[in-house]
């Protein structure tokens, strides 16, 4: 099939799929129809990971395997900030504690509120930061 696409124009064979009829049957806007299935899947595309612009990710979704912080900085950087490392800890755990405080803040507003629904999120999501 020929197509154009902002003045370029490119041939496109999309791919055939070899299917088969299935014993189920159904209606559709009261007619009768079949219901067809691939006789066989494609193969999957092998997973790579990559990296744009520092960030990692991989092709097949998965998330990779963070790095921890000290391998991360570059070798010109000096050891003082290496060593800081620590503080970088102490920042997460602060920002976890406030999410957990604001967290409670929002479920004792949601219980004086009387939204049950909100408070069994809140409760949930309490879980997920404590963990």
């Amino acid at each position: 099939m020929k197509l154009s696409y902002r003045g370029v124009s490119y041939d496109y064979n999309p791919p055939v799929l070899d299917s088969v009829e299935s014993e189920l049957t159904g209606q559709y806007r009261g007619r009768a129809t079949t219901f067809h299935y691939a006789r066989h899947m494609s193969v999957p595309q092998p997973a790579h990971t990559l990296t744009y612009r520092g960030a990692q990710y991989s092709t097949d979704g998965r998330a990779p395997a963070p790095k921890p912080v000290a391998d991360s900085l570059p070798v010109n950087v000096p050891l003082i900030y290496r060593s800081d490392v620590s503080s970088f800890n102490a920042v997460a755990k602060t920002h976890l504690d406030n999410i957990r405080k604001s967290a409670e803040r929002r479920l004792q507003m949601a219980r004086e509120r009387g939204d049950e629904q909100l408070v069994r999120l809140l409760e949930n999501e309490l879980k997920q930061v404590a963990s």
